[in-house]
């Protein structure tokens, strides 16, 4: 677009009309300038042919898949084709601050999900986003850049998977990591250099504050950064007011190699196996199937949903999930774990909460990339607890905040993703008019539910069962977050805002709100995914029998194939899972480097 046309030609006249043009041709532009496309390699998906050959063949452009990619093509004699299922981002996803409006688009798998103890109250049960666009769910997250506790690395160490001790991977996240936090570039646990990066937005908001000092009275620690057990503000994945996704680190990095392809749109069904070799993959582009050959290694980094069901495609899994003989008997699908949350957990604030208006948030954005739209605000505020043991090393819940003015667009589209009743949505919207809302929403880390992921058909999605609150104790856990969060409420610091506990109308809860029974209906009906699902190809050592692959990576039994992404993870990571995995991506990068040179 070079100029844009007035519409109301007699409403402005001269110097006016000159400047309100030029007004609007600055915004354009500056959107246009959000598109990123021309920053990532070119798609080569319409020149494949059915039997073109690559040294690597890596299935995925998600926070793993990306990092392996950048890795692998710094040897100028691979050829590494990256194949990814979506499209490249949109603009919409350069601004951090909308990441809940790219859930349940184009660019979201929206896996379907099978509930028998949880989400009993949603209209379509708990939806699993996962990302499906350069960059995975790196690119339709929070943008939250959380590692996790070190004990929870050194148990992975101590189930047999030697080098995943925390010593180990920190050398991978410093990789990764180009932190922008002045306090950080010091610190031996950040790295400077790295593809990934990383930002601090410090946030005065009188509501940040009033959480900080309600959880110190209630005996939290508010650290400097990431504690095993407190409160902290966590660095984001955000460059220059822009999204910082796995995609935009790694692959638009290396886009000039002239050894890395990809392509999009381009989702891969099986791998082509001669006996227990890797040879290849089936892979649907333009509608059209054809086999892609790697001289080396295909990898599998298409995440904890897809990763297992392409095994599981191949003719790998156990006898009773596929019903036939398998190429290898392995655990795929099995050991699925995931975070759950209740997103339906509000505090009512008085007016003393009440921020200053953004009136030019938009026009700050576009022309700047500054103001709220570049950053998530006083969501970078969490807490880590253990609600059993306030000495405890680890922490067993992570609570998440989320301000939102009065009449906020922003939690109608919240309420539109948990998928609520019109009943409970209505009570929810109303309260927004009255009164400030935030949002504290308590999610368990340490599952002790498990669930399974079973294939289909080919190209279709799998039958996912989370098992959310099939053990009693993970319940028992969420009401003891509850009854935290009821304890900060009661500080001096809450109550000057005039904090109270907000209880929403419900066709299946009607007990007394006071009392456990009420919160054990609300958990088994709200509460649902906090997207961190992981464990669905187990690494372990071959003598455990529910493992998938071994410490570096490689499938049991197989040759010449790897997976590389949260699947891996043995047990869940206590916190976010993305730093995580691109963490995976580095060292599982450095495994085939150290095997093919």
């Amino acid at each position: 677009m070079n100029c844009a046309q007035n519409p109301c030609p007699n409403a402005l006249e001269g110097t006016a009309s000159n400047l309100f043009l030029n007004l609007i041709n600055t915004l354009m532009a500056t959107q246009c300038a959000l598109n990123p496309r021309a920053s990532y390699p070119d798609d080569i998906g319409s020149k494949l042919i059915n039997g073109s050959e690559f040294d690597f063949i890596i299935v995925g452009a998600g926070s793993a898949g990306s990092a392996v990619a950048n890795r692998l093509s710094e040897n100028p004699k691979w050829r590494i084709l990256v194949l990814e299922a979506g499209k490249y981002p949109s603009a919409s996803s350069e601004v951090p601050a909308l990441f809940l409006y790219m859930k349940h688009t184009a660019e979201d798998w929206q896996y379907q999900t099978v509930n028998k103890y949880a989400c009993l109250g949603l209209a379509k049960g708990c939806i699993w986003s996962r990302g499906k666009v350069l960059g995975g769910s790196s690119t339709i997250n929070g943008c939250m850049y959380v590692r996790g506790n070190p004990l929870a690395y050194n148990n992975w160490n101590d189930l047999g998977n030697k080098g995943w001790g925390w010593d180990e991977v920190l050398p991978y996240f410093k990789k990764s990591e180009n932190t922008t936090r002045e306090s950080y570039r010091t610190s031996p646990l950040h790295g400077t250099s790295g593809y990934l990066t990383t930002s601090y937005v410090k946030s005065n908001s009188y509501v940040k504050n009033m959480y900080m000092e309600g959880a110190k009275q209630v005996g939290m620690l508010i650290s400097d950064d990431e504690p095993s057990l407190g409160y902290y503000e966590v660095l984001a994945t955000i460059r220059d007011g822009k999204r910082c996704s796995a995609s935009k680190a790694y692959l638009a990095s290396a886009a000039n190699r002239n050894n890395l392809f990809l392509a999009t749109e381009a989702e891969v069904g099986q791998v082509i196996f001669d006996k227990t070799t890797a040879k290849g993959v089936l892979v649907k582009i333009n509608s059209k199937l054809i086999n892609v050959y790697a001289k080396k290694e295909v990898i599998l980094s298409a995440g904890t949903i897809k990763s297992p069901t392409i095994l599981q495609n191949s003719n790998i899994g156990l006898r009773e999930d596929l019903g036939r003989k398998p190429l290898v008997n392995l655990h795929v699908g099995r050991n699925l774990l995931d975070h759950l949350a209740i997103f339906t957990l509000f505090i009512t604030l008085n007016d003393t909460a009440s921020e200053a208006d953004e009136p030019d948030r938009i026009f700050d954005y576009f022309t700047a990339n500054k103001g709220s739209l570049s950053n998530i605000g006083g969501s970078n505020f969490v807490g880590f607890i253990n609600t059993k043991n306030k000495n405890a090393k680890i922490a067993n819940v992570q609570i998440f905040n989320t301000f939102y003015p009065k009449n906020s667009p922003d939690i109608h589209r919240e309420l539109e993703i948990i998928g609520l009743d019109t009943i409970s949505t209505k009570s929810i919207l109303e309260a927004s008019t009255k009164s400030i809302l935030w949002q504290v929403a308590p999610a368990i880390l340490n599952p002790k539910s498990v669930g399974t992921l079973l294939t289909k058909s080919l190209f279709d999605a799998p039958i996912i069962k989370p098992n959310y609150l099939q053990d009693g104790r993970d319940i028992r856990t969420l009401l003891e977050a509850v009854k935290f969060i009821k304890s900060l409420i009661q500080t001096k610091a809450f109550q000057r805002a005039g904090a109270k506990l907000f209880i929403m109308k419900s066709p299946y809860c009607l007990q007394d709100a006071s009392t456990d029974s009420y919160w054990r209906c609300h958990i088994k009906h709200y509460a649902t995914t906090a997207y961190n699902p992981v464990g669905t190809c187990k690494m372990g050592p071959k003598n455990i029998a529910t493992s998938v692959v071994d410490s570096t990576l490689k499938v049991h039994g197989l040759n010449r194939i790897r997976v590389i992404d949260a699947s891996i993870m043995p047990t869940i990571i206590p916190g976010n899972t993305n730093a995580p995995a691109m963490m995976i991506g580095e060292k599982g990068s450095a495994f085939i480097k150290e095997d093919w040179m």
